[in-house]
């Protein structure tokens, strides 16, 4: 009876984990009053943020000097970074100061991620395919602000870099989290049209090329940040021509995010370049 016992509790524990790989149940963000999967004997065993990898939760572009704007749409990005690994996951939840759910979310990528609802609050989490991504896991979702007058928003997140043996045992946790104030100065017009057609990177010759409509004479300008919202280069574009060609051959290997901006009144127009 003790063998079968003990058969059973593994069945359990390694039905468990091939259910998280799904992702996993809503809840676990770290957020106030919720778990990470670290406390929970049938995910993954270890202590938060204890490992050599780390992980982030930022928006192309970076975080808005001024805040978050009411009702815009931002993409967000959560990612976790460790080697050592193979098989990663997530789960994120924006808040609000009472703890109840803040802003909308709307799935970009169905293959790598899904939304969880849960009362007020929309969890995204990674599916099966978007857990198995070798190296640097990432990940990339819509989320819509709350109204005016909603005040700041946190978005929490908890990680998992996994081992991928099937067991709770040698994975580890990681949790971030996103304070984004709001900004009650600016408001932007609903419905203006797309000034970026399009984009195209040369990897031989280090070059980002920039199509937009043909508008006015003045100039804009093109802000290329890293993952962590650090500017790295801020380029004029004319806005009399349609194409604009960008030298970044003297950028290392990786992910950058590219804000057209138009000036005040407009939207940016956020872009993710992947430079390998």
């Amino acid at each position: 009876m003790k063998t079968l016992t003990t058969v059973s509790l593994l069945l359990l524990i390694a039905f468990s984990f091939l259910s998280y790989l799904a992702g996993p149940p809503a809840g676990t963000t770290n957020a106030p009053s919720e778990t990470t999967c670290s406390t929970n004997q049938f995910c993954h065993g270890g202590f938060p943020d204890t490992g050599t990898g780390f992980a982030e939760i930022t928006l192309m572009g970076g975080i808005p000097a001024a805040g978050y704007v009411p009702g815009q749409t931002y993409s967000v990005m959560p990612f976790v970074e460790d080697d050592s690994f193979s098989v990663a996951g997530f789960q994120t939840v924006a808040l609000l100061s009472n703890n109840s759910g803040a802003g909308s979310v709307t799935i970009s990528n169905p293959i790598k991620t899904q939304l969880i609802i849960s009362g007020s609050k929309e969890y995204v989490v990674h599916t099966s395919a978007g857990a198995q991504n070798p190296g640097m896991h990432d990940w990339m979702y819509d989320w819509t602000a709350p109204p005016k007058g909603s005040g700041t928003v946190i978005i929490y997140g908890a990680f998992v870099a996994a081992d991928g043996d099937g067991s709770v045992n040698g994975d580890l946790i990681y949790t971030d989290s996103l304070i984004l104030y709001e900004d009650t100065t600016t408001g932007f017009p609903e419905n203006n049209p797309k000034f970026v057609t399009g984009f195209t990177w040369s990897p031989l010759s280090g070059r980002l090329t920039i199509n937009t409509r043909v508008e006015t004479p003045e100039n804009f300008k093109a802000r290329i940040t890293g993952c962590d919202g650090r500017v790295i280069l801020v380029h004029a574009l004319e806005g009399s021509l349609p194409s604009h060609s960008i030298n970044l051959s003297n950028l290392p290997d990786g992910i950058y995010f590219i804000s057209v901006e138009r000036g005040k009144g407009f939207r940016p127009e956020i872009f993710r370049l992947v430079m390998l």
